[in-house]
């Protein structure tokens, strides 16, 4: 039974006896994760954010066709009515 305690006595007394070097360490690791966890839901936040306010524009709202990326222009002309929804986009194919 000894045996199992040893190693934590023997740390514990490495503890007590370098306080310094302990209490610059525990700062060394809070310094170290407290910026992940600041990050992590700060970005967890805005992807809520935008989740909602993009939720919050409807389901018929935004058409988007695709385009070229390479030259930063799209290939096709814009559309002659302007921006057209996905439910009139669906009513005109419905229409025989």
């Amino acid at each position: 039974m000894k045996r199992l305690f040893e190693p934590l006595s023997t740390g514990w007394v490495s503890v007590v006896t370098h306080k310094m070097r302990s209490f610059l360490t525990i700062l060394g690791v809070v310094i170290g994760v407290a910026p992940v966890i600041i990050l992590m839901s700060v970005g967890k936040g805005i992807t809520s954010r935008i989740v909602s306010n993009l939720s919050n524009l409807g389901t018929n709202l935004v058409y988007i066709s695709p385009g070229s990326t390479s030259s930063g222009k799209a290939k096709d002309p814009p559309l002659e009515g302007g921006i057209k929804t996905f439910k009139e986009d669906i009513i005109s194919h419905d229409k025989p």
